[in-house]
């Protein structure tokens, strides 16, 4: 097992997912560099603004959802582009996973990247294979029970020992769901989440794509 479910050190953005009649947060996304959100298909679609808190002193911005970028072989990963630059773009999480050396199932313990605070769930694991979906494994704790911690669109992040920035993995289709006698039992469940590595070429185009070409 890799551990990579340490506290955050520093404060990533927040990225909450508004529609245009409510500011109750539908799902939420990552800033991946300062104009882009990543997030799933279903949430984009939905999404008419972006409420951003950056974490110091406060700081928050609204946006407006410029245009969806839907990827095109199954629809299920999309990118949101803002109508304008974030303004603080520290600690945006801009490393994407990358392991196309291997071939073998490989396991690690990770984090959910919108929030530090509220996101308690316990030894969250992901079983990443080149090519196919993640596995996610999460255990439904006793002192949850008094609520959910996750929503759709939440990132999947890692970041091993030697390494200076959380890369993202994967993301949630769906929140980590619990129900009463998993929380009684602390069962062990388990849920397919979005492998990031795969649509890789895709978001470098879309996102990077002016500035390498």
């Amino acid at each position: 097992m890799r551990e990579s479910n340490l506290p955050f050190k520093e404060h990533h953005p927040i990225v909450n997912l508004v529609d245009a009649t409510s500011p109750r947060t539908l799902c939420h996304g990552a800033l991946i560099s300062p104009r882009f959100v990543l997030t799933t298909t279903r949430c984009a679609e939905k999404t008419k603004r972006v409420f951003i808190h950056y974490g110091a002193h406060n700081s928050s911005d609204w946006f407006a959802n410029a245009r969806d970028h839907i990827e095109p072989m199954d629809n299920k990963i999309a990118l949101i582009e803002l109508d304008r630059d974030v303004k603080d773009s520290t600690n945006v999480l801009v490393c994407l996973y990358s392991s196309i050396s291997r071939q073998d199932a490989v396991n690690y313990t990770t984090r959910i990247a919108h929030t530090d605070s509220f996101v308690r769930l316990e030894g969250i694991r992901v079983q990443y294979q080149i090519n196919t979906p993640l596995r996610v494994l999460y255990y439904c704790s006793r002192y949850l029970h008094h609520g959910h911690f996750t929503s759709p669109g939440d990132v999947l992040v890692i970041k091993n020992e030697d390494e200076r920035f959380y890369r993202v993995m994967g993301v949630l289709e769906n929140e980590l769901d619990c129900k009463p006698f998993d929380y009684f039992y602390e069962r062990e469940k388990a849920v397919q989440a979005i492998n990031v590595e795969i649509y890789l070429p895709w978001i470098e185009d879309v996102v990077w794509g002016e500035i390498t070409n």
